[in-house]
Formats: C-alpha cells, structure tokens, sequence
C-alpha cells in the first residue's frame, strides 16, 4: 500500500490534502506513480487556511465535491487546477 503525501502548505498558510493511489479518488486508480502530479487528476481534502479554519476552494471546484460545496473532499480534481490553487497561493513552501 502507498503512504499518504504529507499536508501541502503554501506561502500564506494554506494547506492541503492531495492523494493519489488505488485507494483514492484519482485517475489512474494504481499505486506505481510515483508523484501526485504523476496523476491527470487527484483527491483534495480537509483545506485549511493560515488559522487552522476550512477554506472554501473556487467555484469551478463545486463539480468535485463530494457533499456538496464546500466539502470536506473533492474528487478526481483535474491536475493543473490544484497546480493553479496552489500557485494562487504563494506556491508551496512544505
């Protein structure tokens, strides 16, 4: 089984939960990438912002939610959204 990627956080506190394995909601399904940007889309959770508090992505992420907007996690989020979230705030520093 793959270990889990460790909490991105960005330049203004940002964090978030990206996966990608046969356990999660990505594509392809497997395990043998060895990068989440390996994958064409990836599961995103529990974002927080600075303060520990959830963060509500953009709107064009509504279709990836799981419980509806906001959710807790977003399914098969297509790579270069999560890139451009992540640019969007400040890169990654962790």
């Amino acid at each position: 089984m793959k270990q889990p990627n460790p909490r991105i956080v960005c330049a203004d506190g940002v964090s978030l939960s990206v996966q990608a394995s046969s356990y999660h909601y990505c594509s392809p399904r497997i395990d043998e990438l060895d990068h989440w940007t390996d994958y064409s889309s990836v599961e995103v959770g529990f974002i927080k912002n600075a303060n520990d508090e959830d963060f509500t992505p953009p709107d064009d992420w509504k279709a990836y939610a799981e419980d509806g907007f906001p959710s807790d996690v977003y399914s098969f989020v297509p790579i270069e959204m999560v890139k451009e979230f992540i640019e969007k705030h400040g890169g990654t520093v962790i």
